[in-house]
């Protein structure tokens, strides 16, 4: 199923919402245990326990209010795999591209969270249909149309082996989490513990890249990389940190090298935004020591940003560093063009249900740059109280010292400082916390 908030054209969902109230008590109501597979757990590749759990899992519940391609090739697969005990679901609206659902999924509003009538509802009938599941009806149109294919047997010792990976992942997970709170050393025993990482599963692997990611551990992500299965190395999202760590630890030629492969694969605004961040990083390593070449990586690192934005005009990230790089390399007109799509974009994210770190920091870099009064107020309490890896705080000071030369009144520069304060009280803070 999807996961978080997601923005579409008629407007947003907040899908851990629709798990927590909706599908696991449902689930837990029908006598049965829920485990969620995102469908992004590790940026939507196929992998070994992707397709266990689909083969050994005797109940599923697909959401397919994404439309997710990913989605429905896993629905095939199970449907291949599984002629009964399949329960579809799917927020009404979404133009599906297949017809799986019109006769057999369960629709939703997308005000679902709003009405506590069609949540009850909603909960009744998943729970029913899993319960008539056991009735061992067919549900899946491949064993309904061709007749006579096999219905392998399910090993019980190989679920129970599966049910165990379970439980072990998610106290694995949980002790990345926890460590990850006390520092850095203690992220470095937990990795030693674990032992090889070619023999650990993916999800926990990729838990803990991203756990020495938030304290900073560049060089440990990229000793991870070095040494997981060769197939994981391969995984999008582990490239994509890889390029970052590489570009954290000046090898910006590397970081480079990765994302543009990427980029020539799929181009998207989030590798367009690594590629803008690895190459100001190379600005700034430069600028008083080579001002051609400078004025060169500043303006590449402004193109890359500003091709980002307009790849996923909802995601402000790479639109905010776009007008913040294009004026300090002197292209006043593009910035000003650009900056009004992307205050849409940020006022647009504000507005969801729940927003997330990087909104609240767009929102007041964008303010701090275009002299928007009222955000820095209204939204400094909101970045410092989810300011909570010294990564993010870390680039948020790196991103108002890049600022700090834009500031030519007193009253920009002393919002500026009021910020810069703040978050590296904030940062004091983490770092006492480990």
């Amino acid at each position: 199923m999807p996961f978080r908030v997601r923005a579409n054209e008629q407007m947003d969902v907040d899908y851990d919402e629709v798990y927590a109230r909706v599908i696991a008590p449902a689930v837990d109501d029908a006598g049965l245990r829920a485990h969620r597979a995102d469908e992004e757990t590790l940026g939507g590749v196929f992998h070994k326990t992707m397709f266990e759990r689909l083969a050994l899992c005797e109940y599923a519940v697909a959401d397919l209010s994404s439309a997710n391609p990913n989605v429905f090739y896993e629905l095939g697969v199970r449907h291949a795999l599984r002629p009964w005990s399949t329960v579809l679901m799917f927020r009404d609206g979404v133009p599906l591209p297949l017809d799986v659902a019109e006769a057999t999924a369960i629709p939703y509003t997308a005000r679902i969270m709003d009405d506590a009538a069609e949540i009850a509802l909603l909960r009744s009938n998943l729970t029913r249909r899993l319960v008539d599941a056991r009735l061992r009806r067919t549900d899946s149109p491949v064993h309904q149309l061709v007749a006579g294919l096999p219905v392998p047997d399910v090993d019980h010792r190989r679920v129970d082996l599966m049910l165990d990976a379970i439980e072990r992942e998610s106290e694995v997970a949980q002790t990345i989490a926890s460590a990850a709170k006390s520092g850095i050393e203690t992220l470095r025993q937990v990795r030693s513990e674990l032992g090889a990482m070619s023999e650990v599963e993916s999800e926990s692997v990729v838990g803990l890249l991203l756990a020495f990611r938030s304290v900073n551990g560049w060089q440990e992500m990229i000793e991870i990389v070095d040494s997981m299965a060769p197939e994981l190395a391969e995984v999008w999202l582990v490239q994509e940190q890889q390029a970052l760590a590489l570009a954290r630890l000046s090898r910006f030629d590397e970081s480079v090298e990765i994302l543009n492969a990427l980029i020539r694969r799929r181009p998207n605004a989030e590798s367009f935004g690594l590629l803008g961040g690895t190459f100001k990083r190379h600005w700034r390593a430069v600028r008083g020591v080579s001002p051609l070449r400078s004025v060169g990586l500043l303006n590449r690192a402004a193109d890359a940003y500003k091709r980002g934005f307009e790849i996923d005009l909802r995601d402000p990230y790479p639109g905010v560093n776009a007008v913040t790089l294009l004026r300090r390399a002197g292209r006043t007109d593009e910035a000003d063009e650009l900056a009004p799509v992307v205050r849409f974009c940020v006022r647009r994210r504000l507005a969801l249900p729940d927003p997330e770190y990087w909104d609240y920091a767009c929102a007041i870099e964008l303010a701090l740059l275009t002299r928007e009064s009222g955000v820095v107020e209204r939204y400094l309490a909101d970045l410092v109280t989810d300011m909570s890896e010294l990564f993010r705080a870390d680039t948020m000071l790196e991103g108002l010292e890049d600022m700090e030369a834009l500031m030519l009144d007193p009253e920009a520069r002393r919002d500026l400082s009021t910020v810069r304060a703040e978050v590296e009280a904030r940062r004091a803070e983490l770092m006492d916390e480990r």
